[in-house]
């Protein structure tokens, strides 16, 4: 089992900048959604070598799914 948390650390700034913008241009849960799912996508990149194209595709839908709810959460 690989540990995740130094990529999870390497992951926060860039993906919280491109979060941000989707957030911005979309607006509030679909811009969570969309920065989620580039998050996500990011994230299934750096697993690639493991998981392949399929690792991206998860990775994505999971990083919108969860932003998705978590922005709703918020209301």
């Amino acid at each position: 089992m690989q540990n995740l948390t130094f990529e999870e650390i390497d992951m926060v700034s860039g993906a919280g900048v491109i979060h941000s913008m989707a957030q911005y241009i979309v607006g509030d849960g679909t811009g969570y959604a969309v920065g989620g799912f580039a998050a996500g996508v990011m994230e299934g990149m750096e697993l690639g070598s493991i998981a392949g194209p399929v690792g991206i595709l998860v990775g994505g839908a999971v990083g919108a799914a969860a932003s998705y709810v978590f922005a709703h959460s918020l209301r």
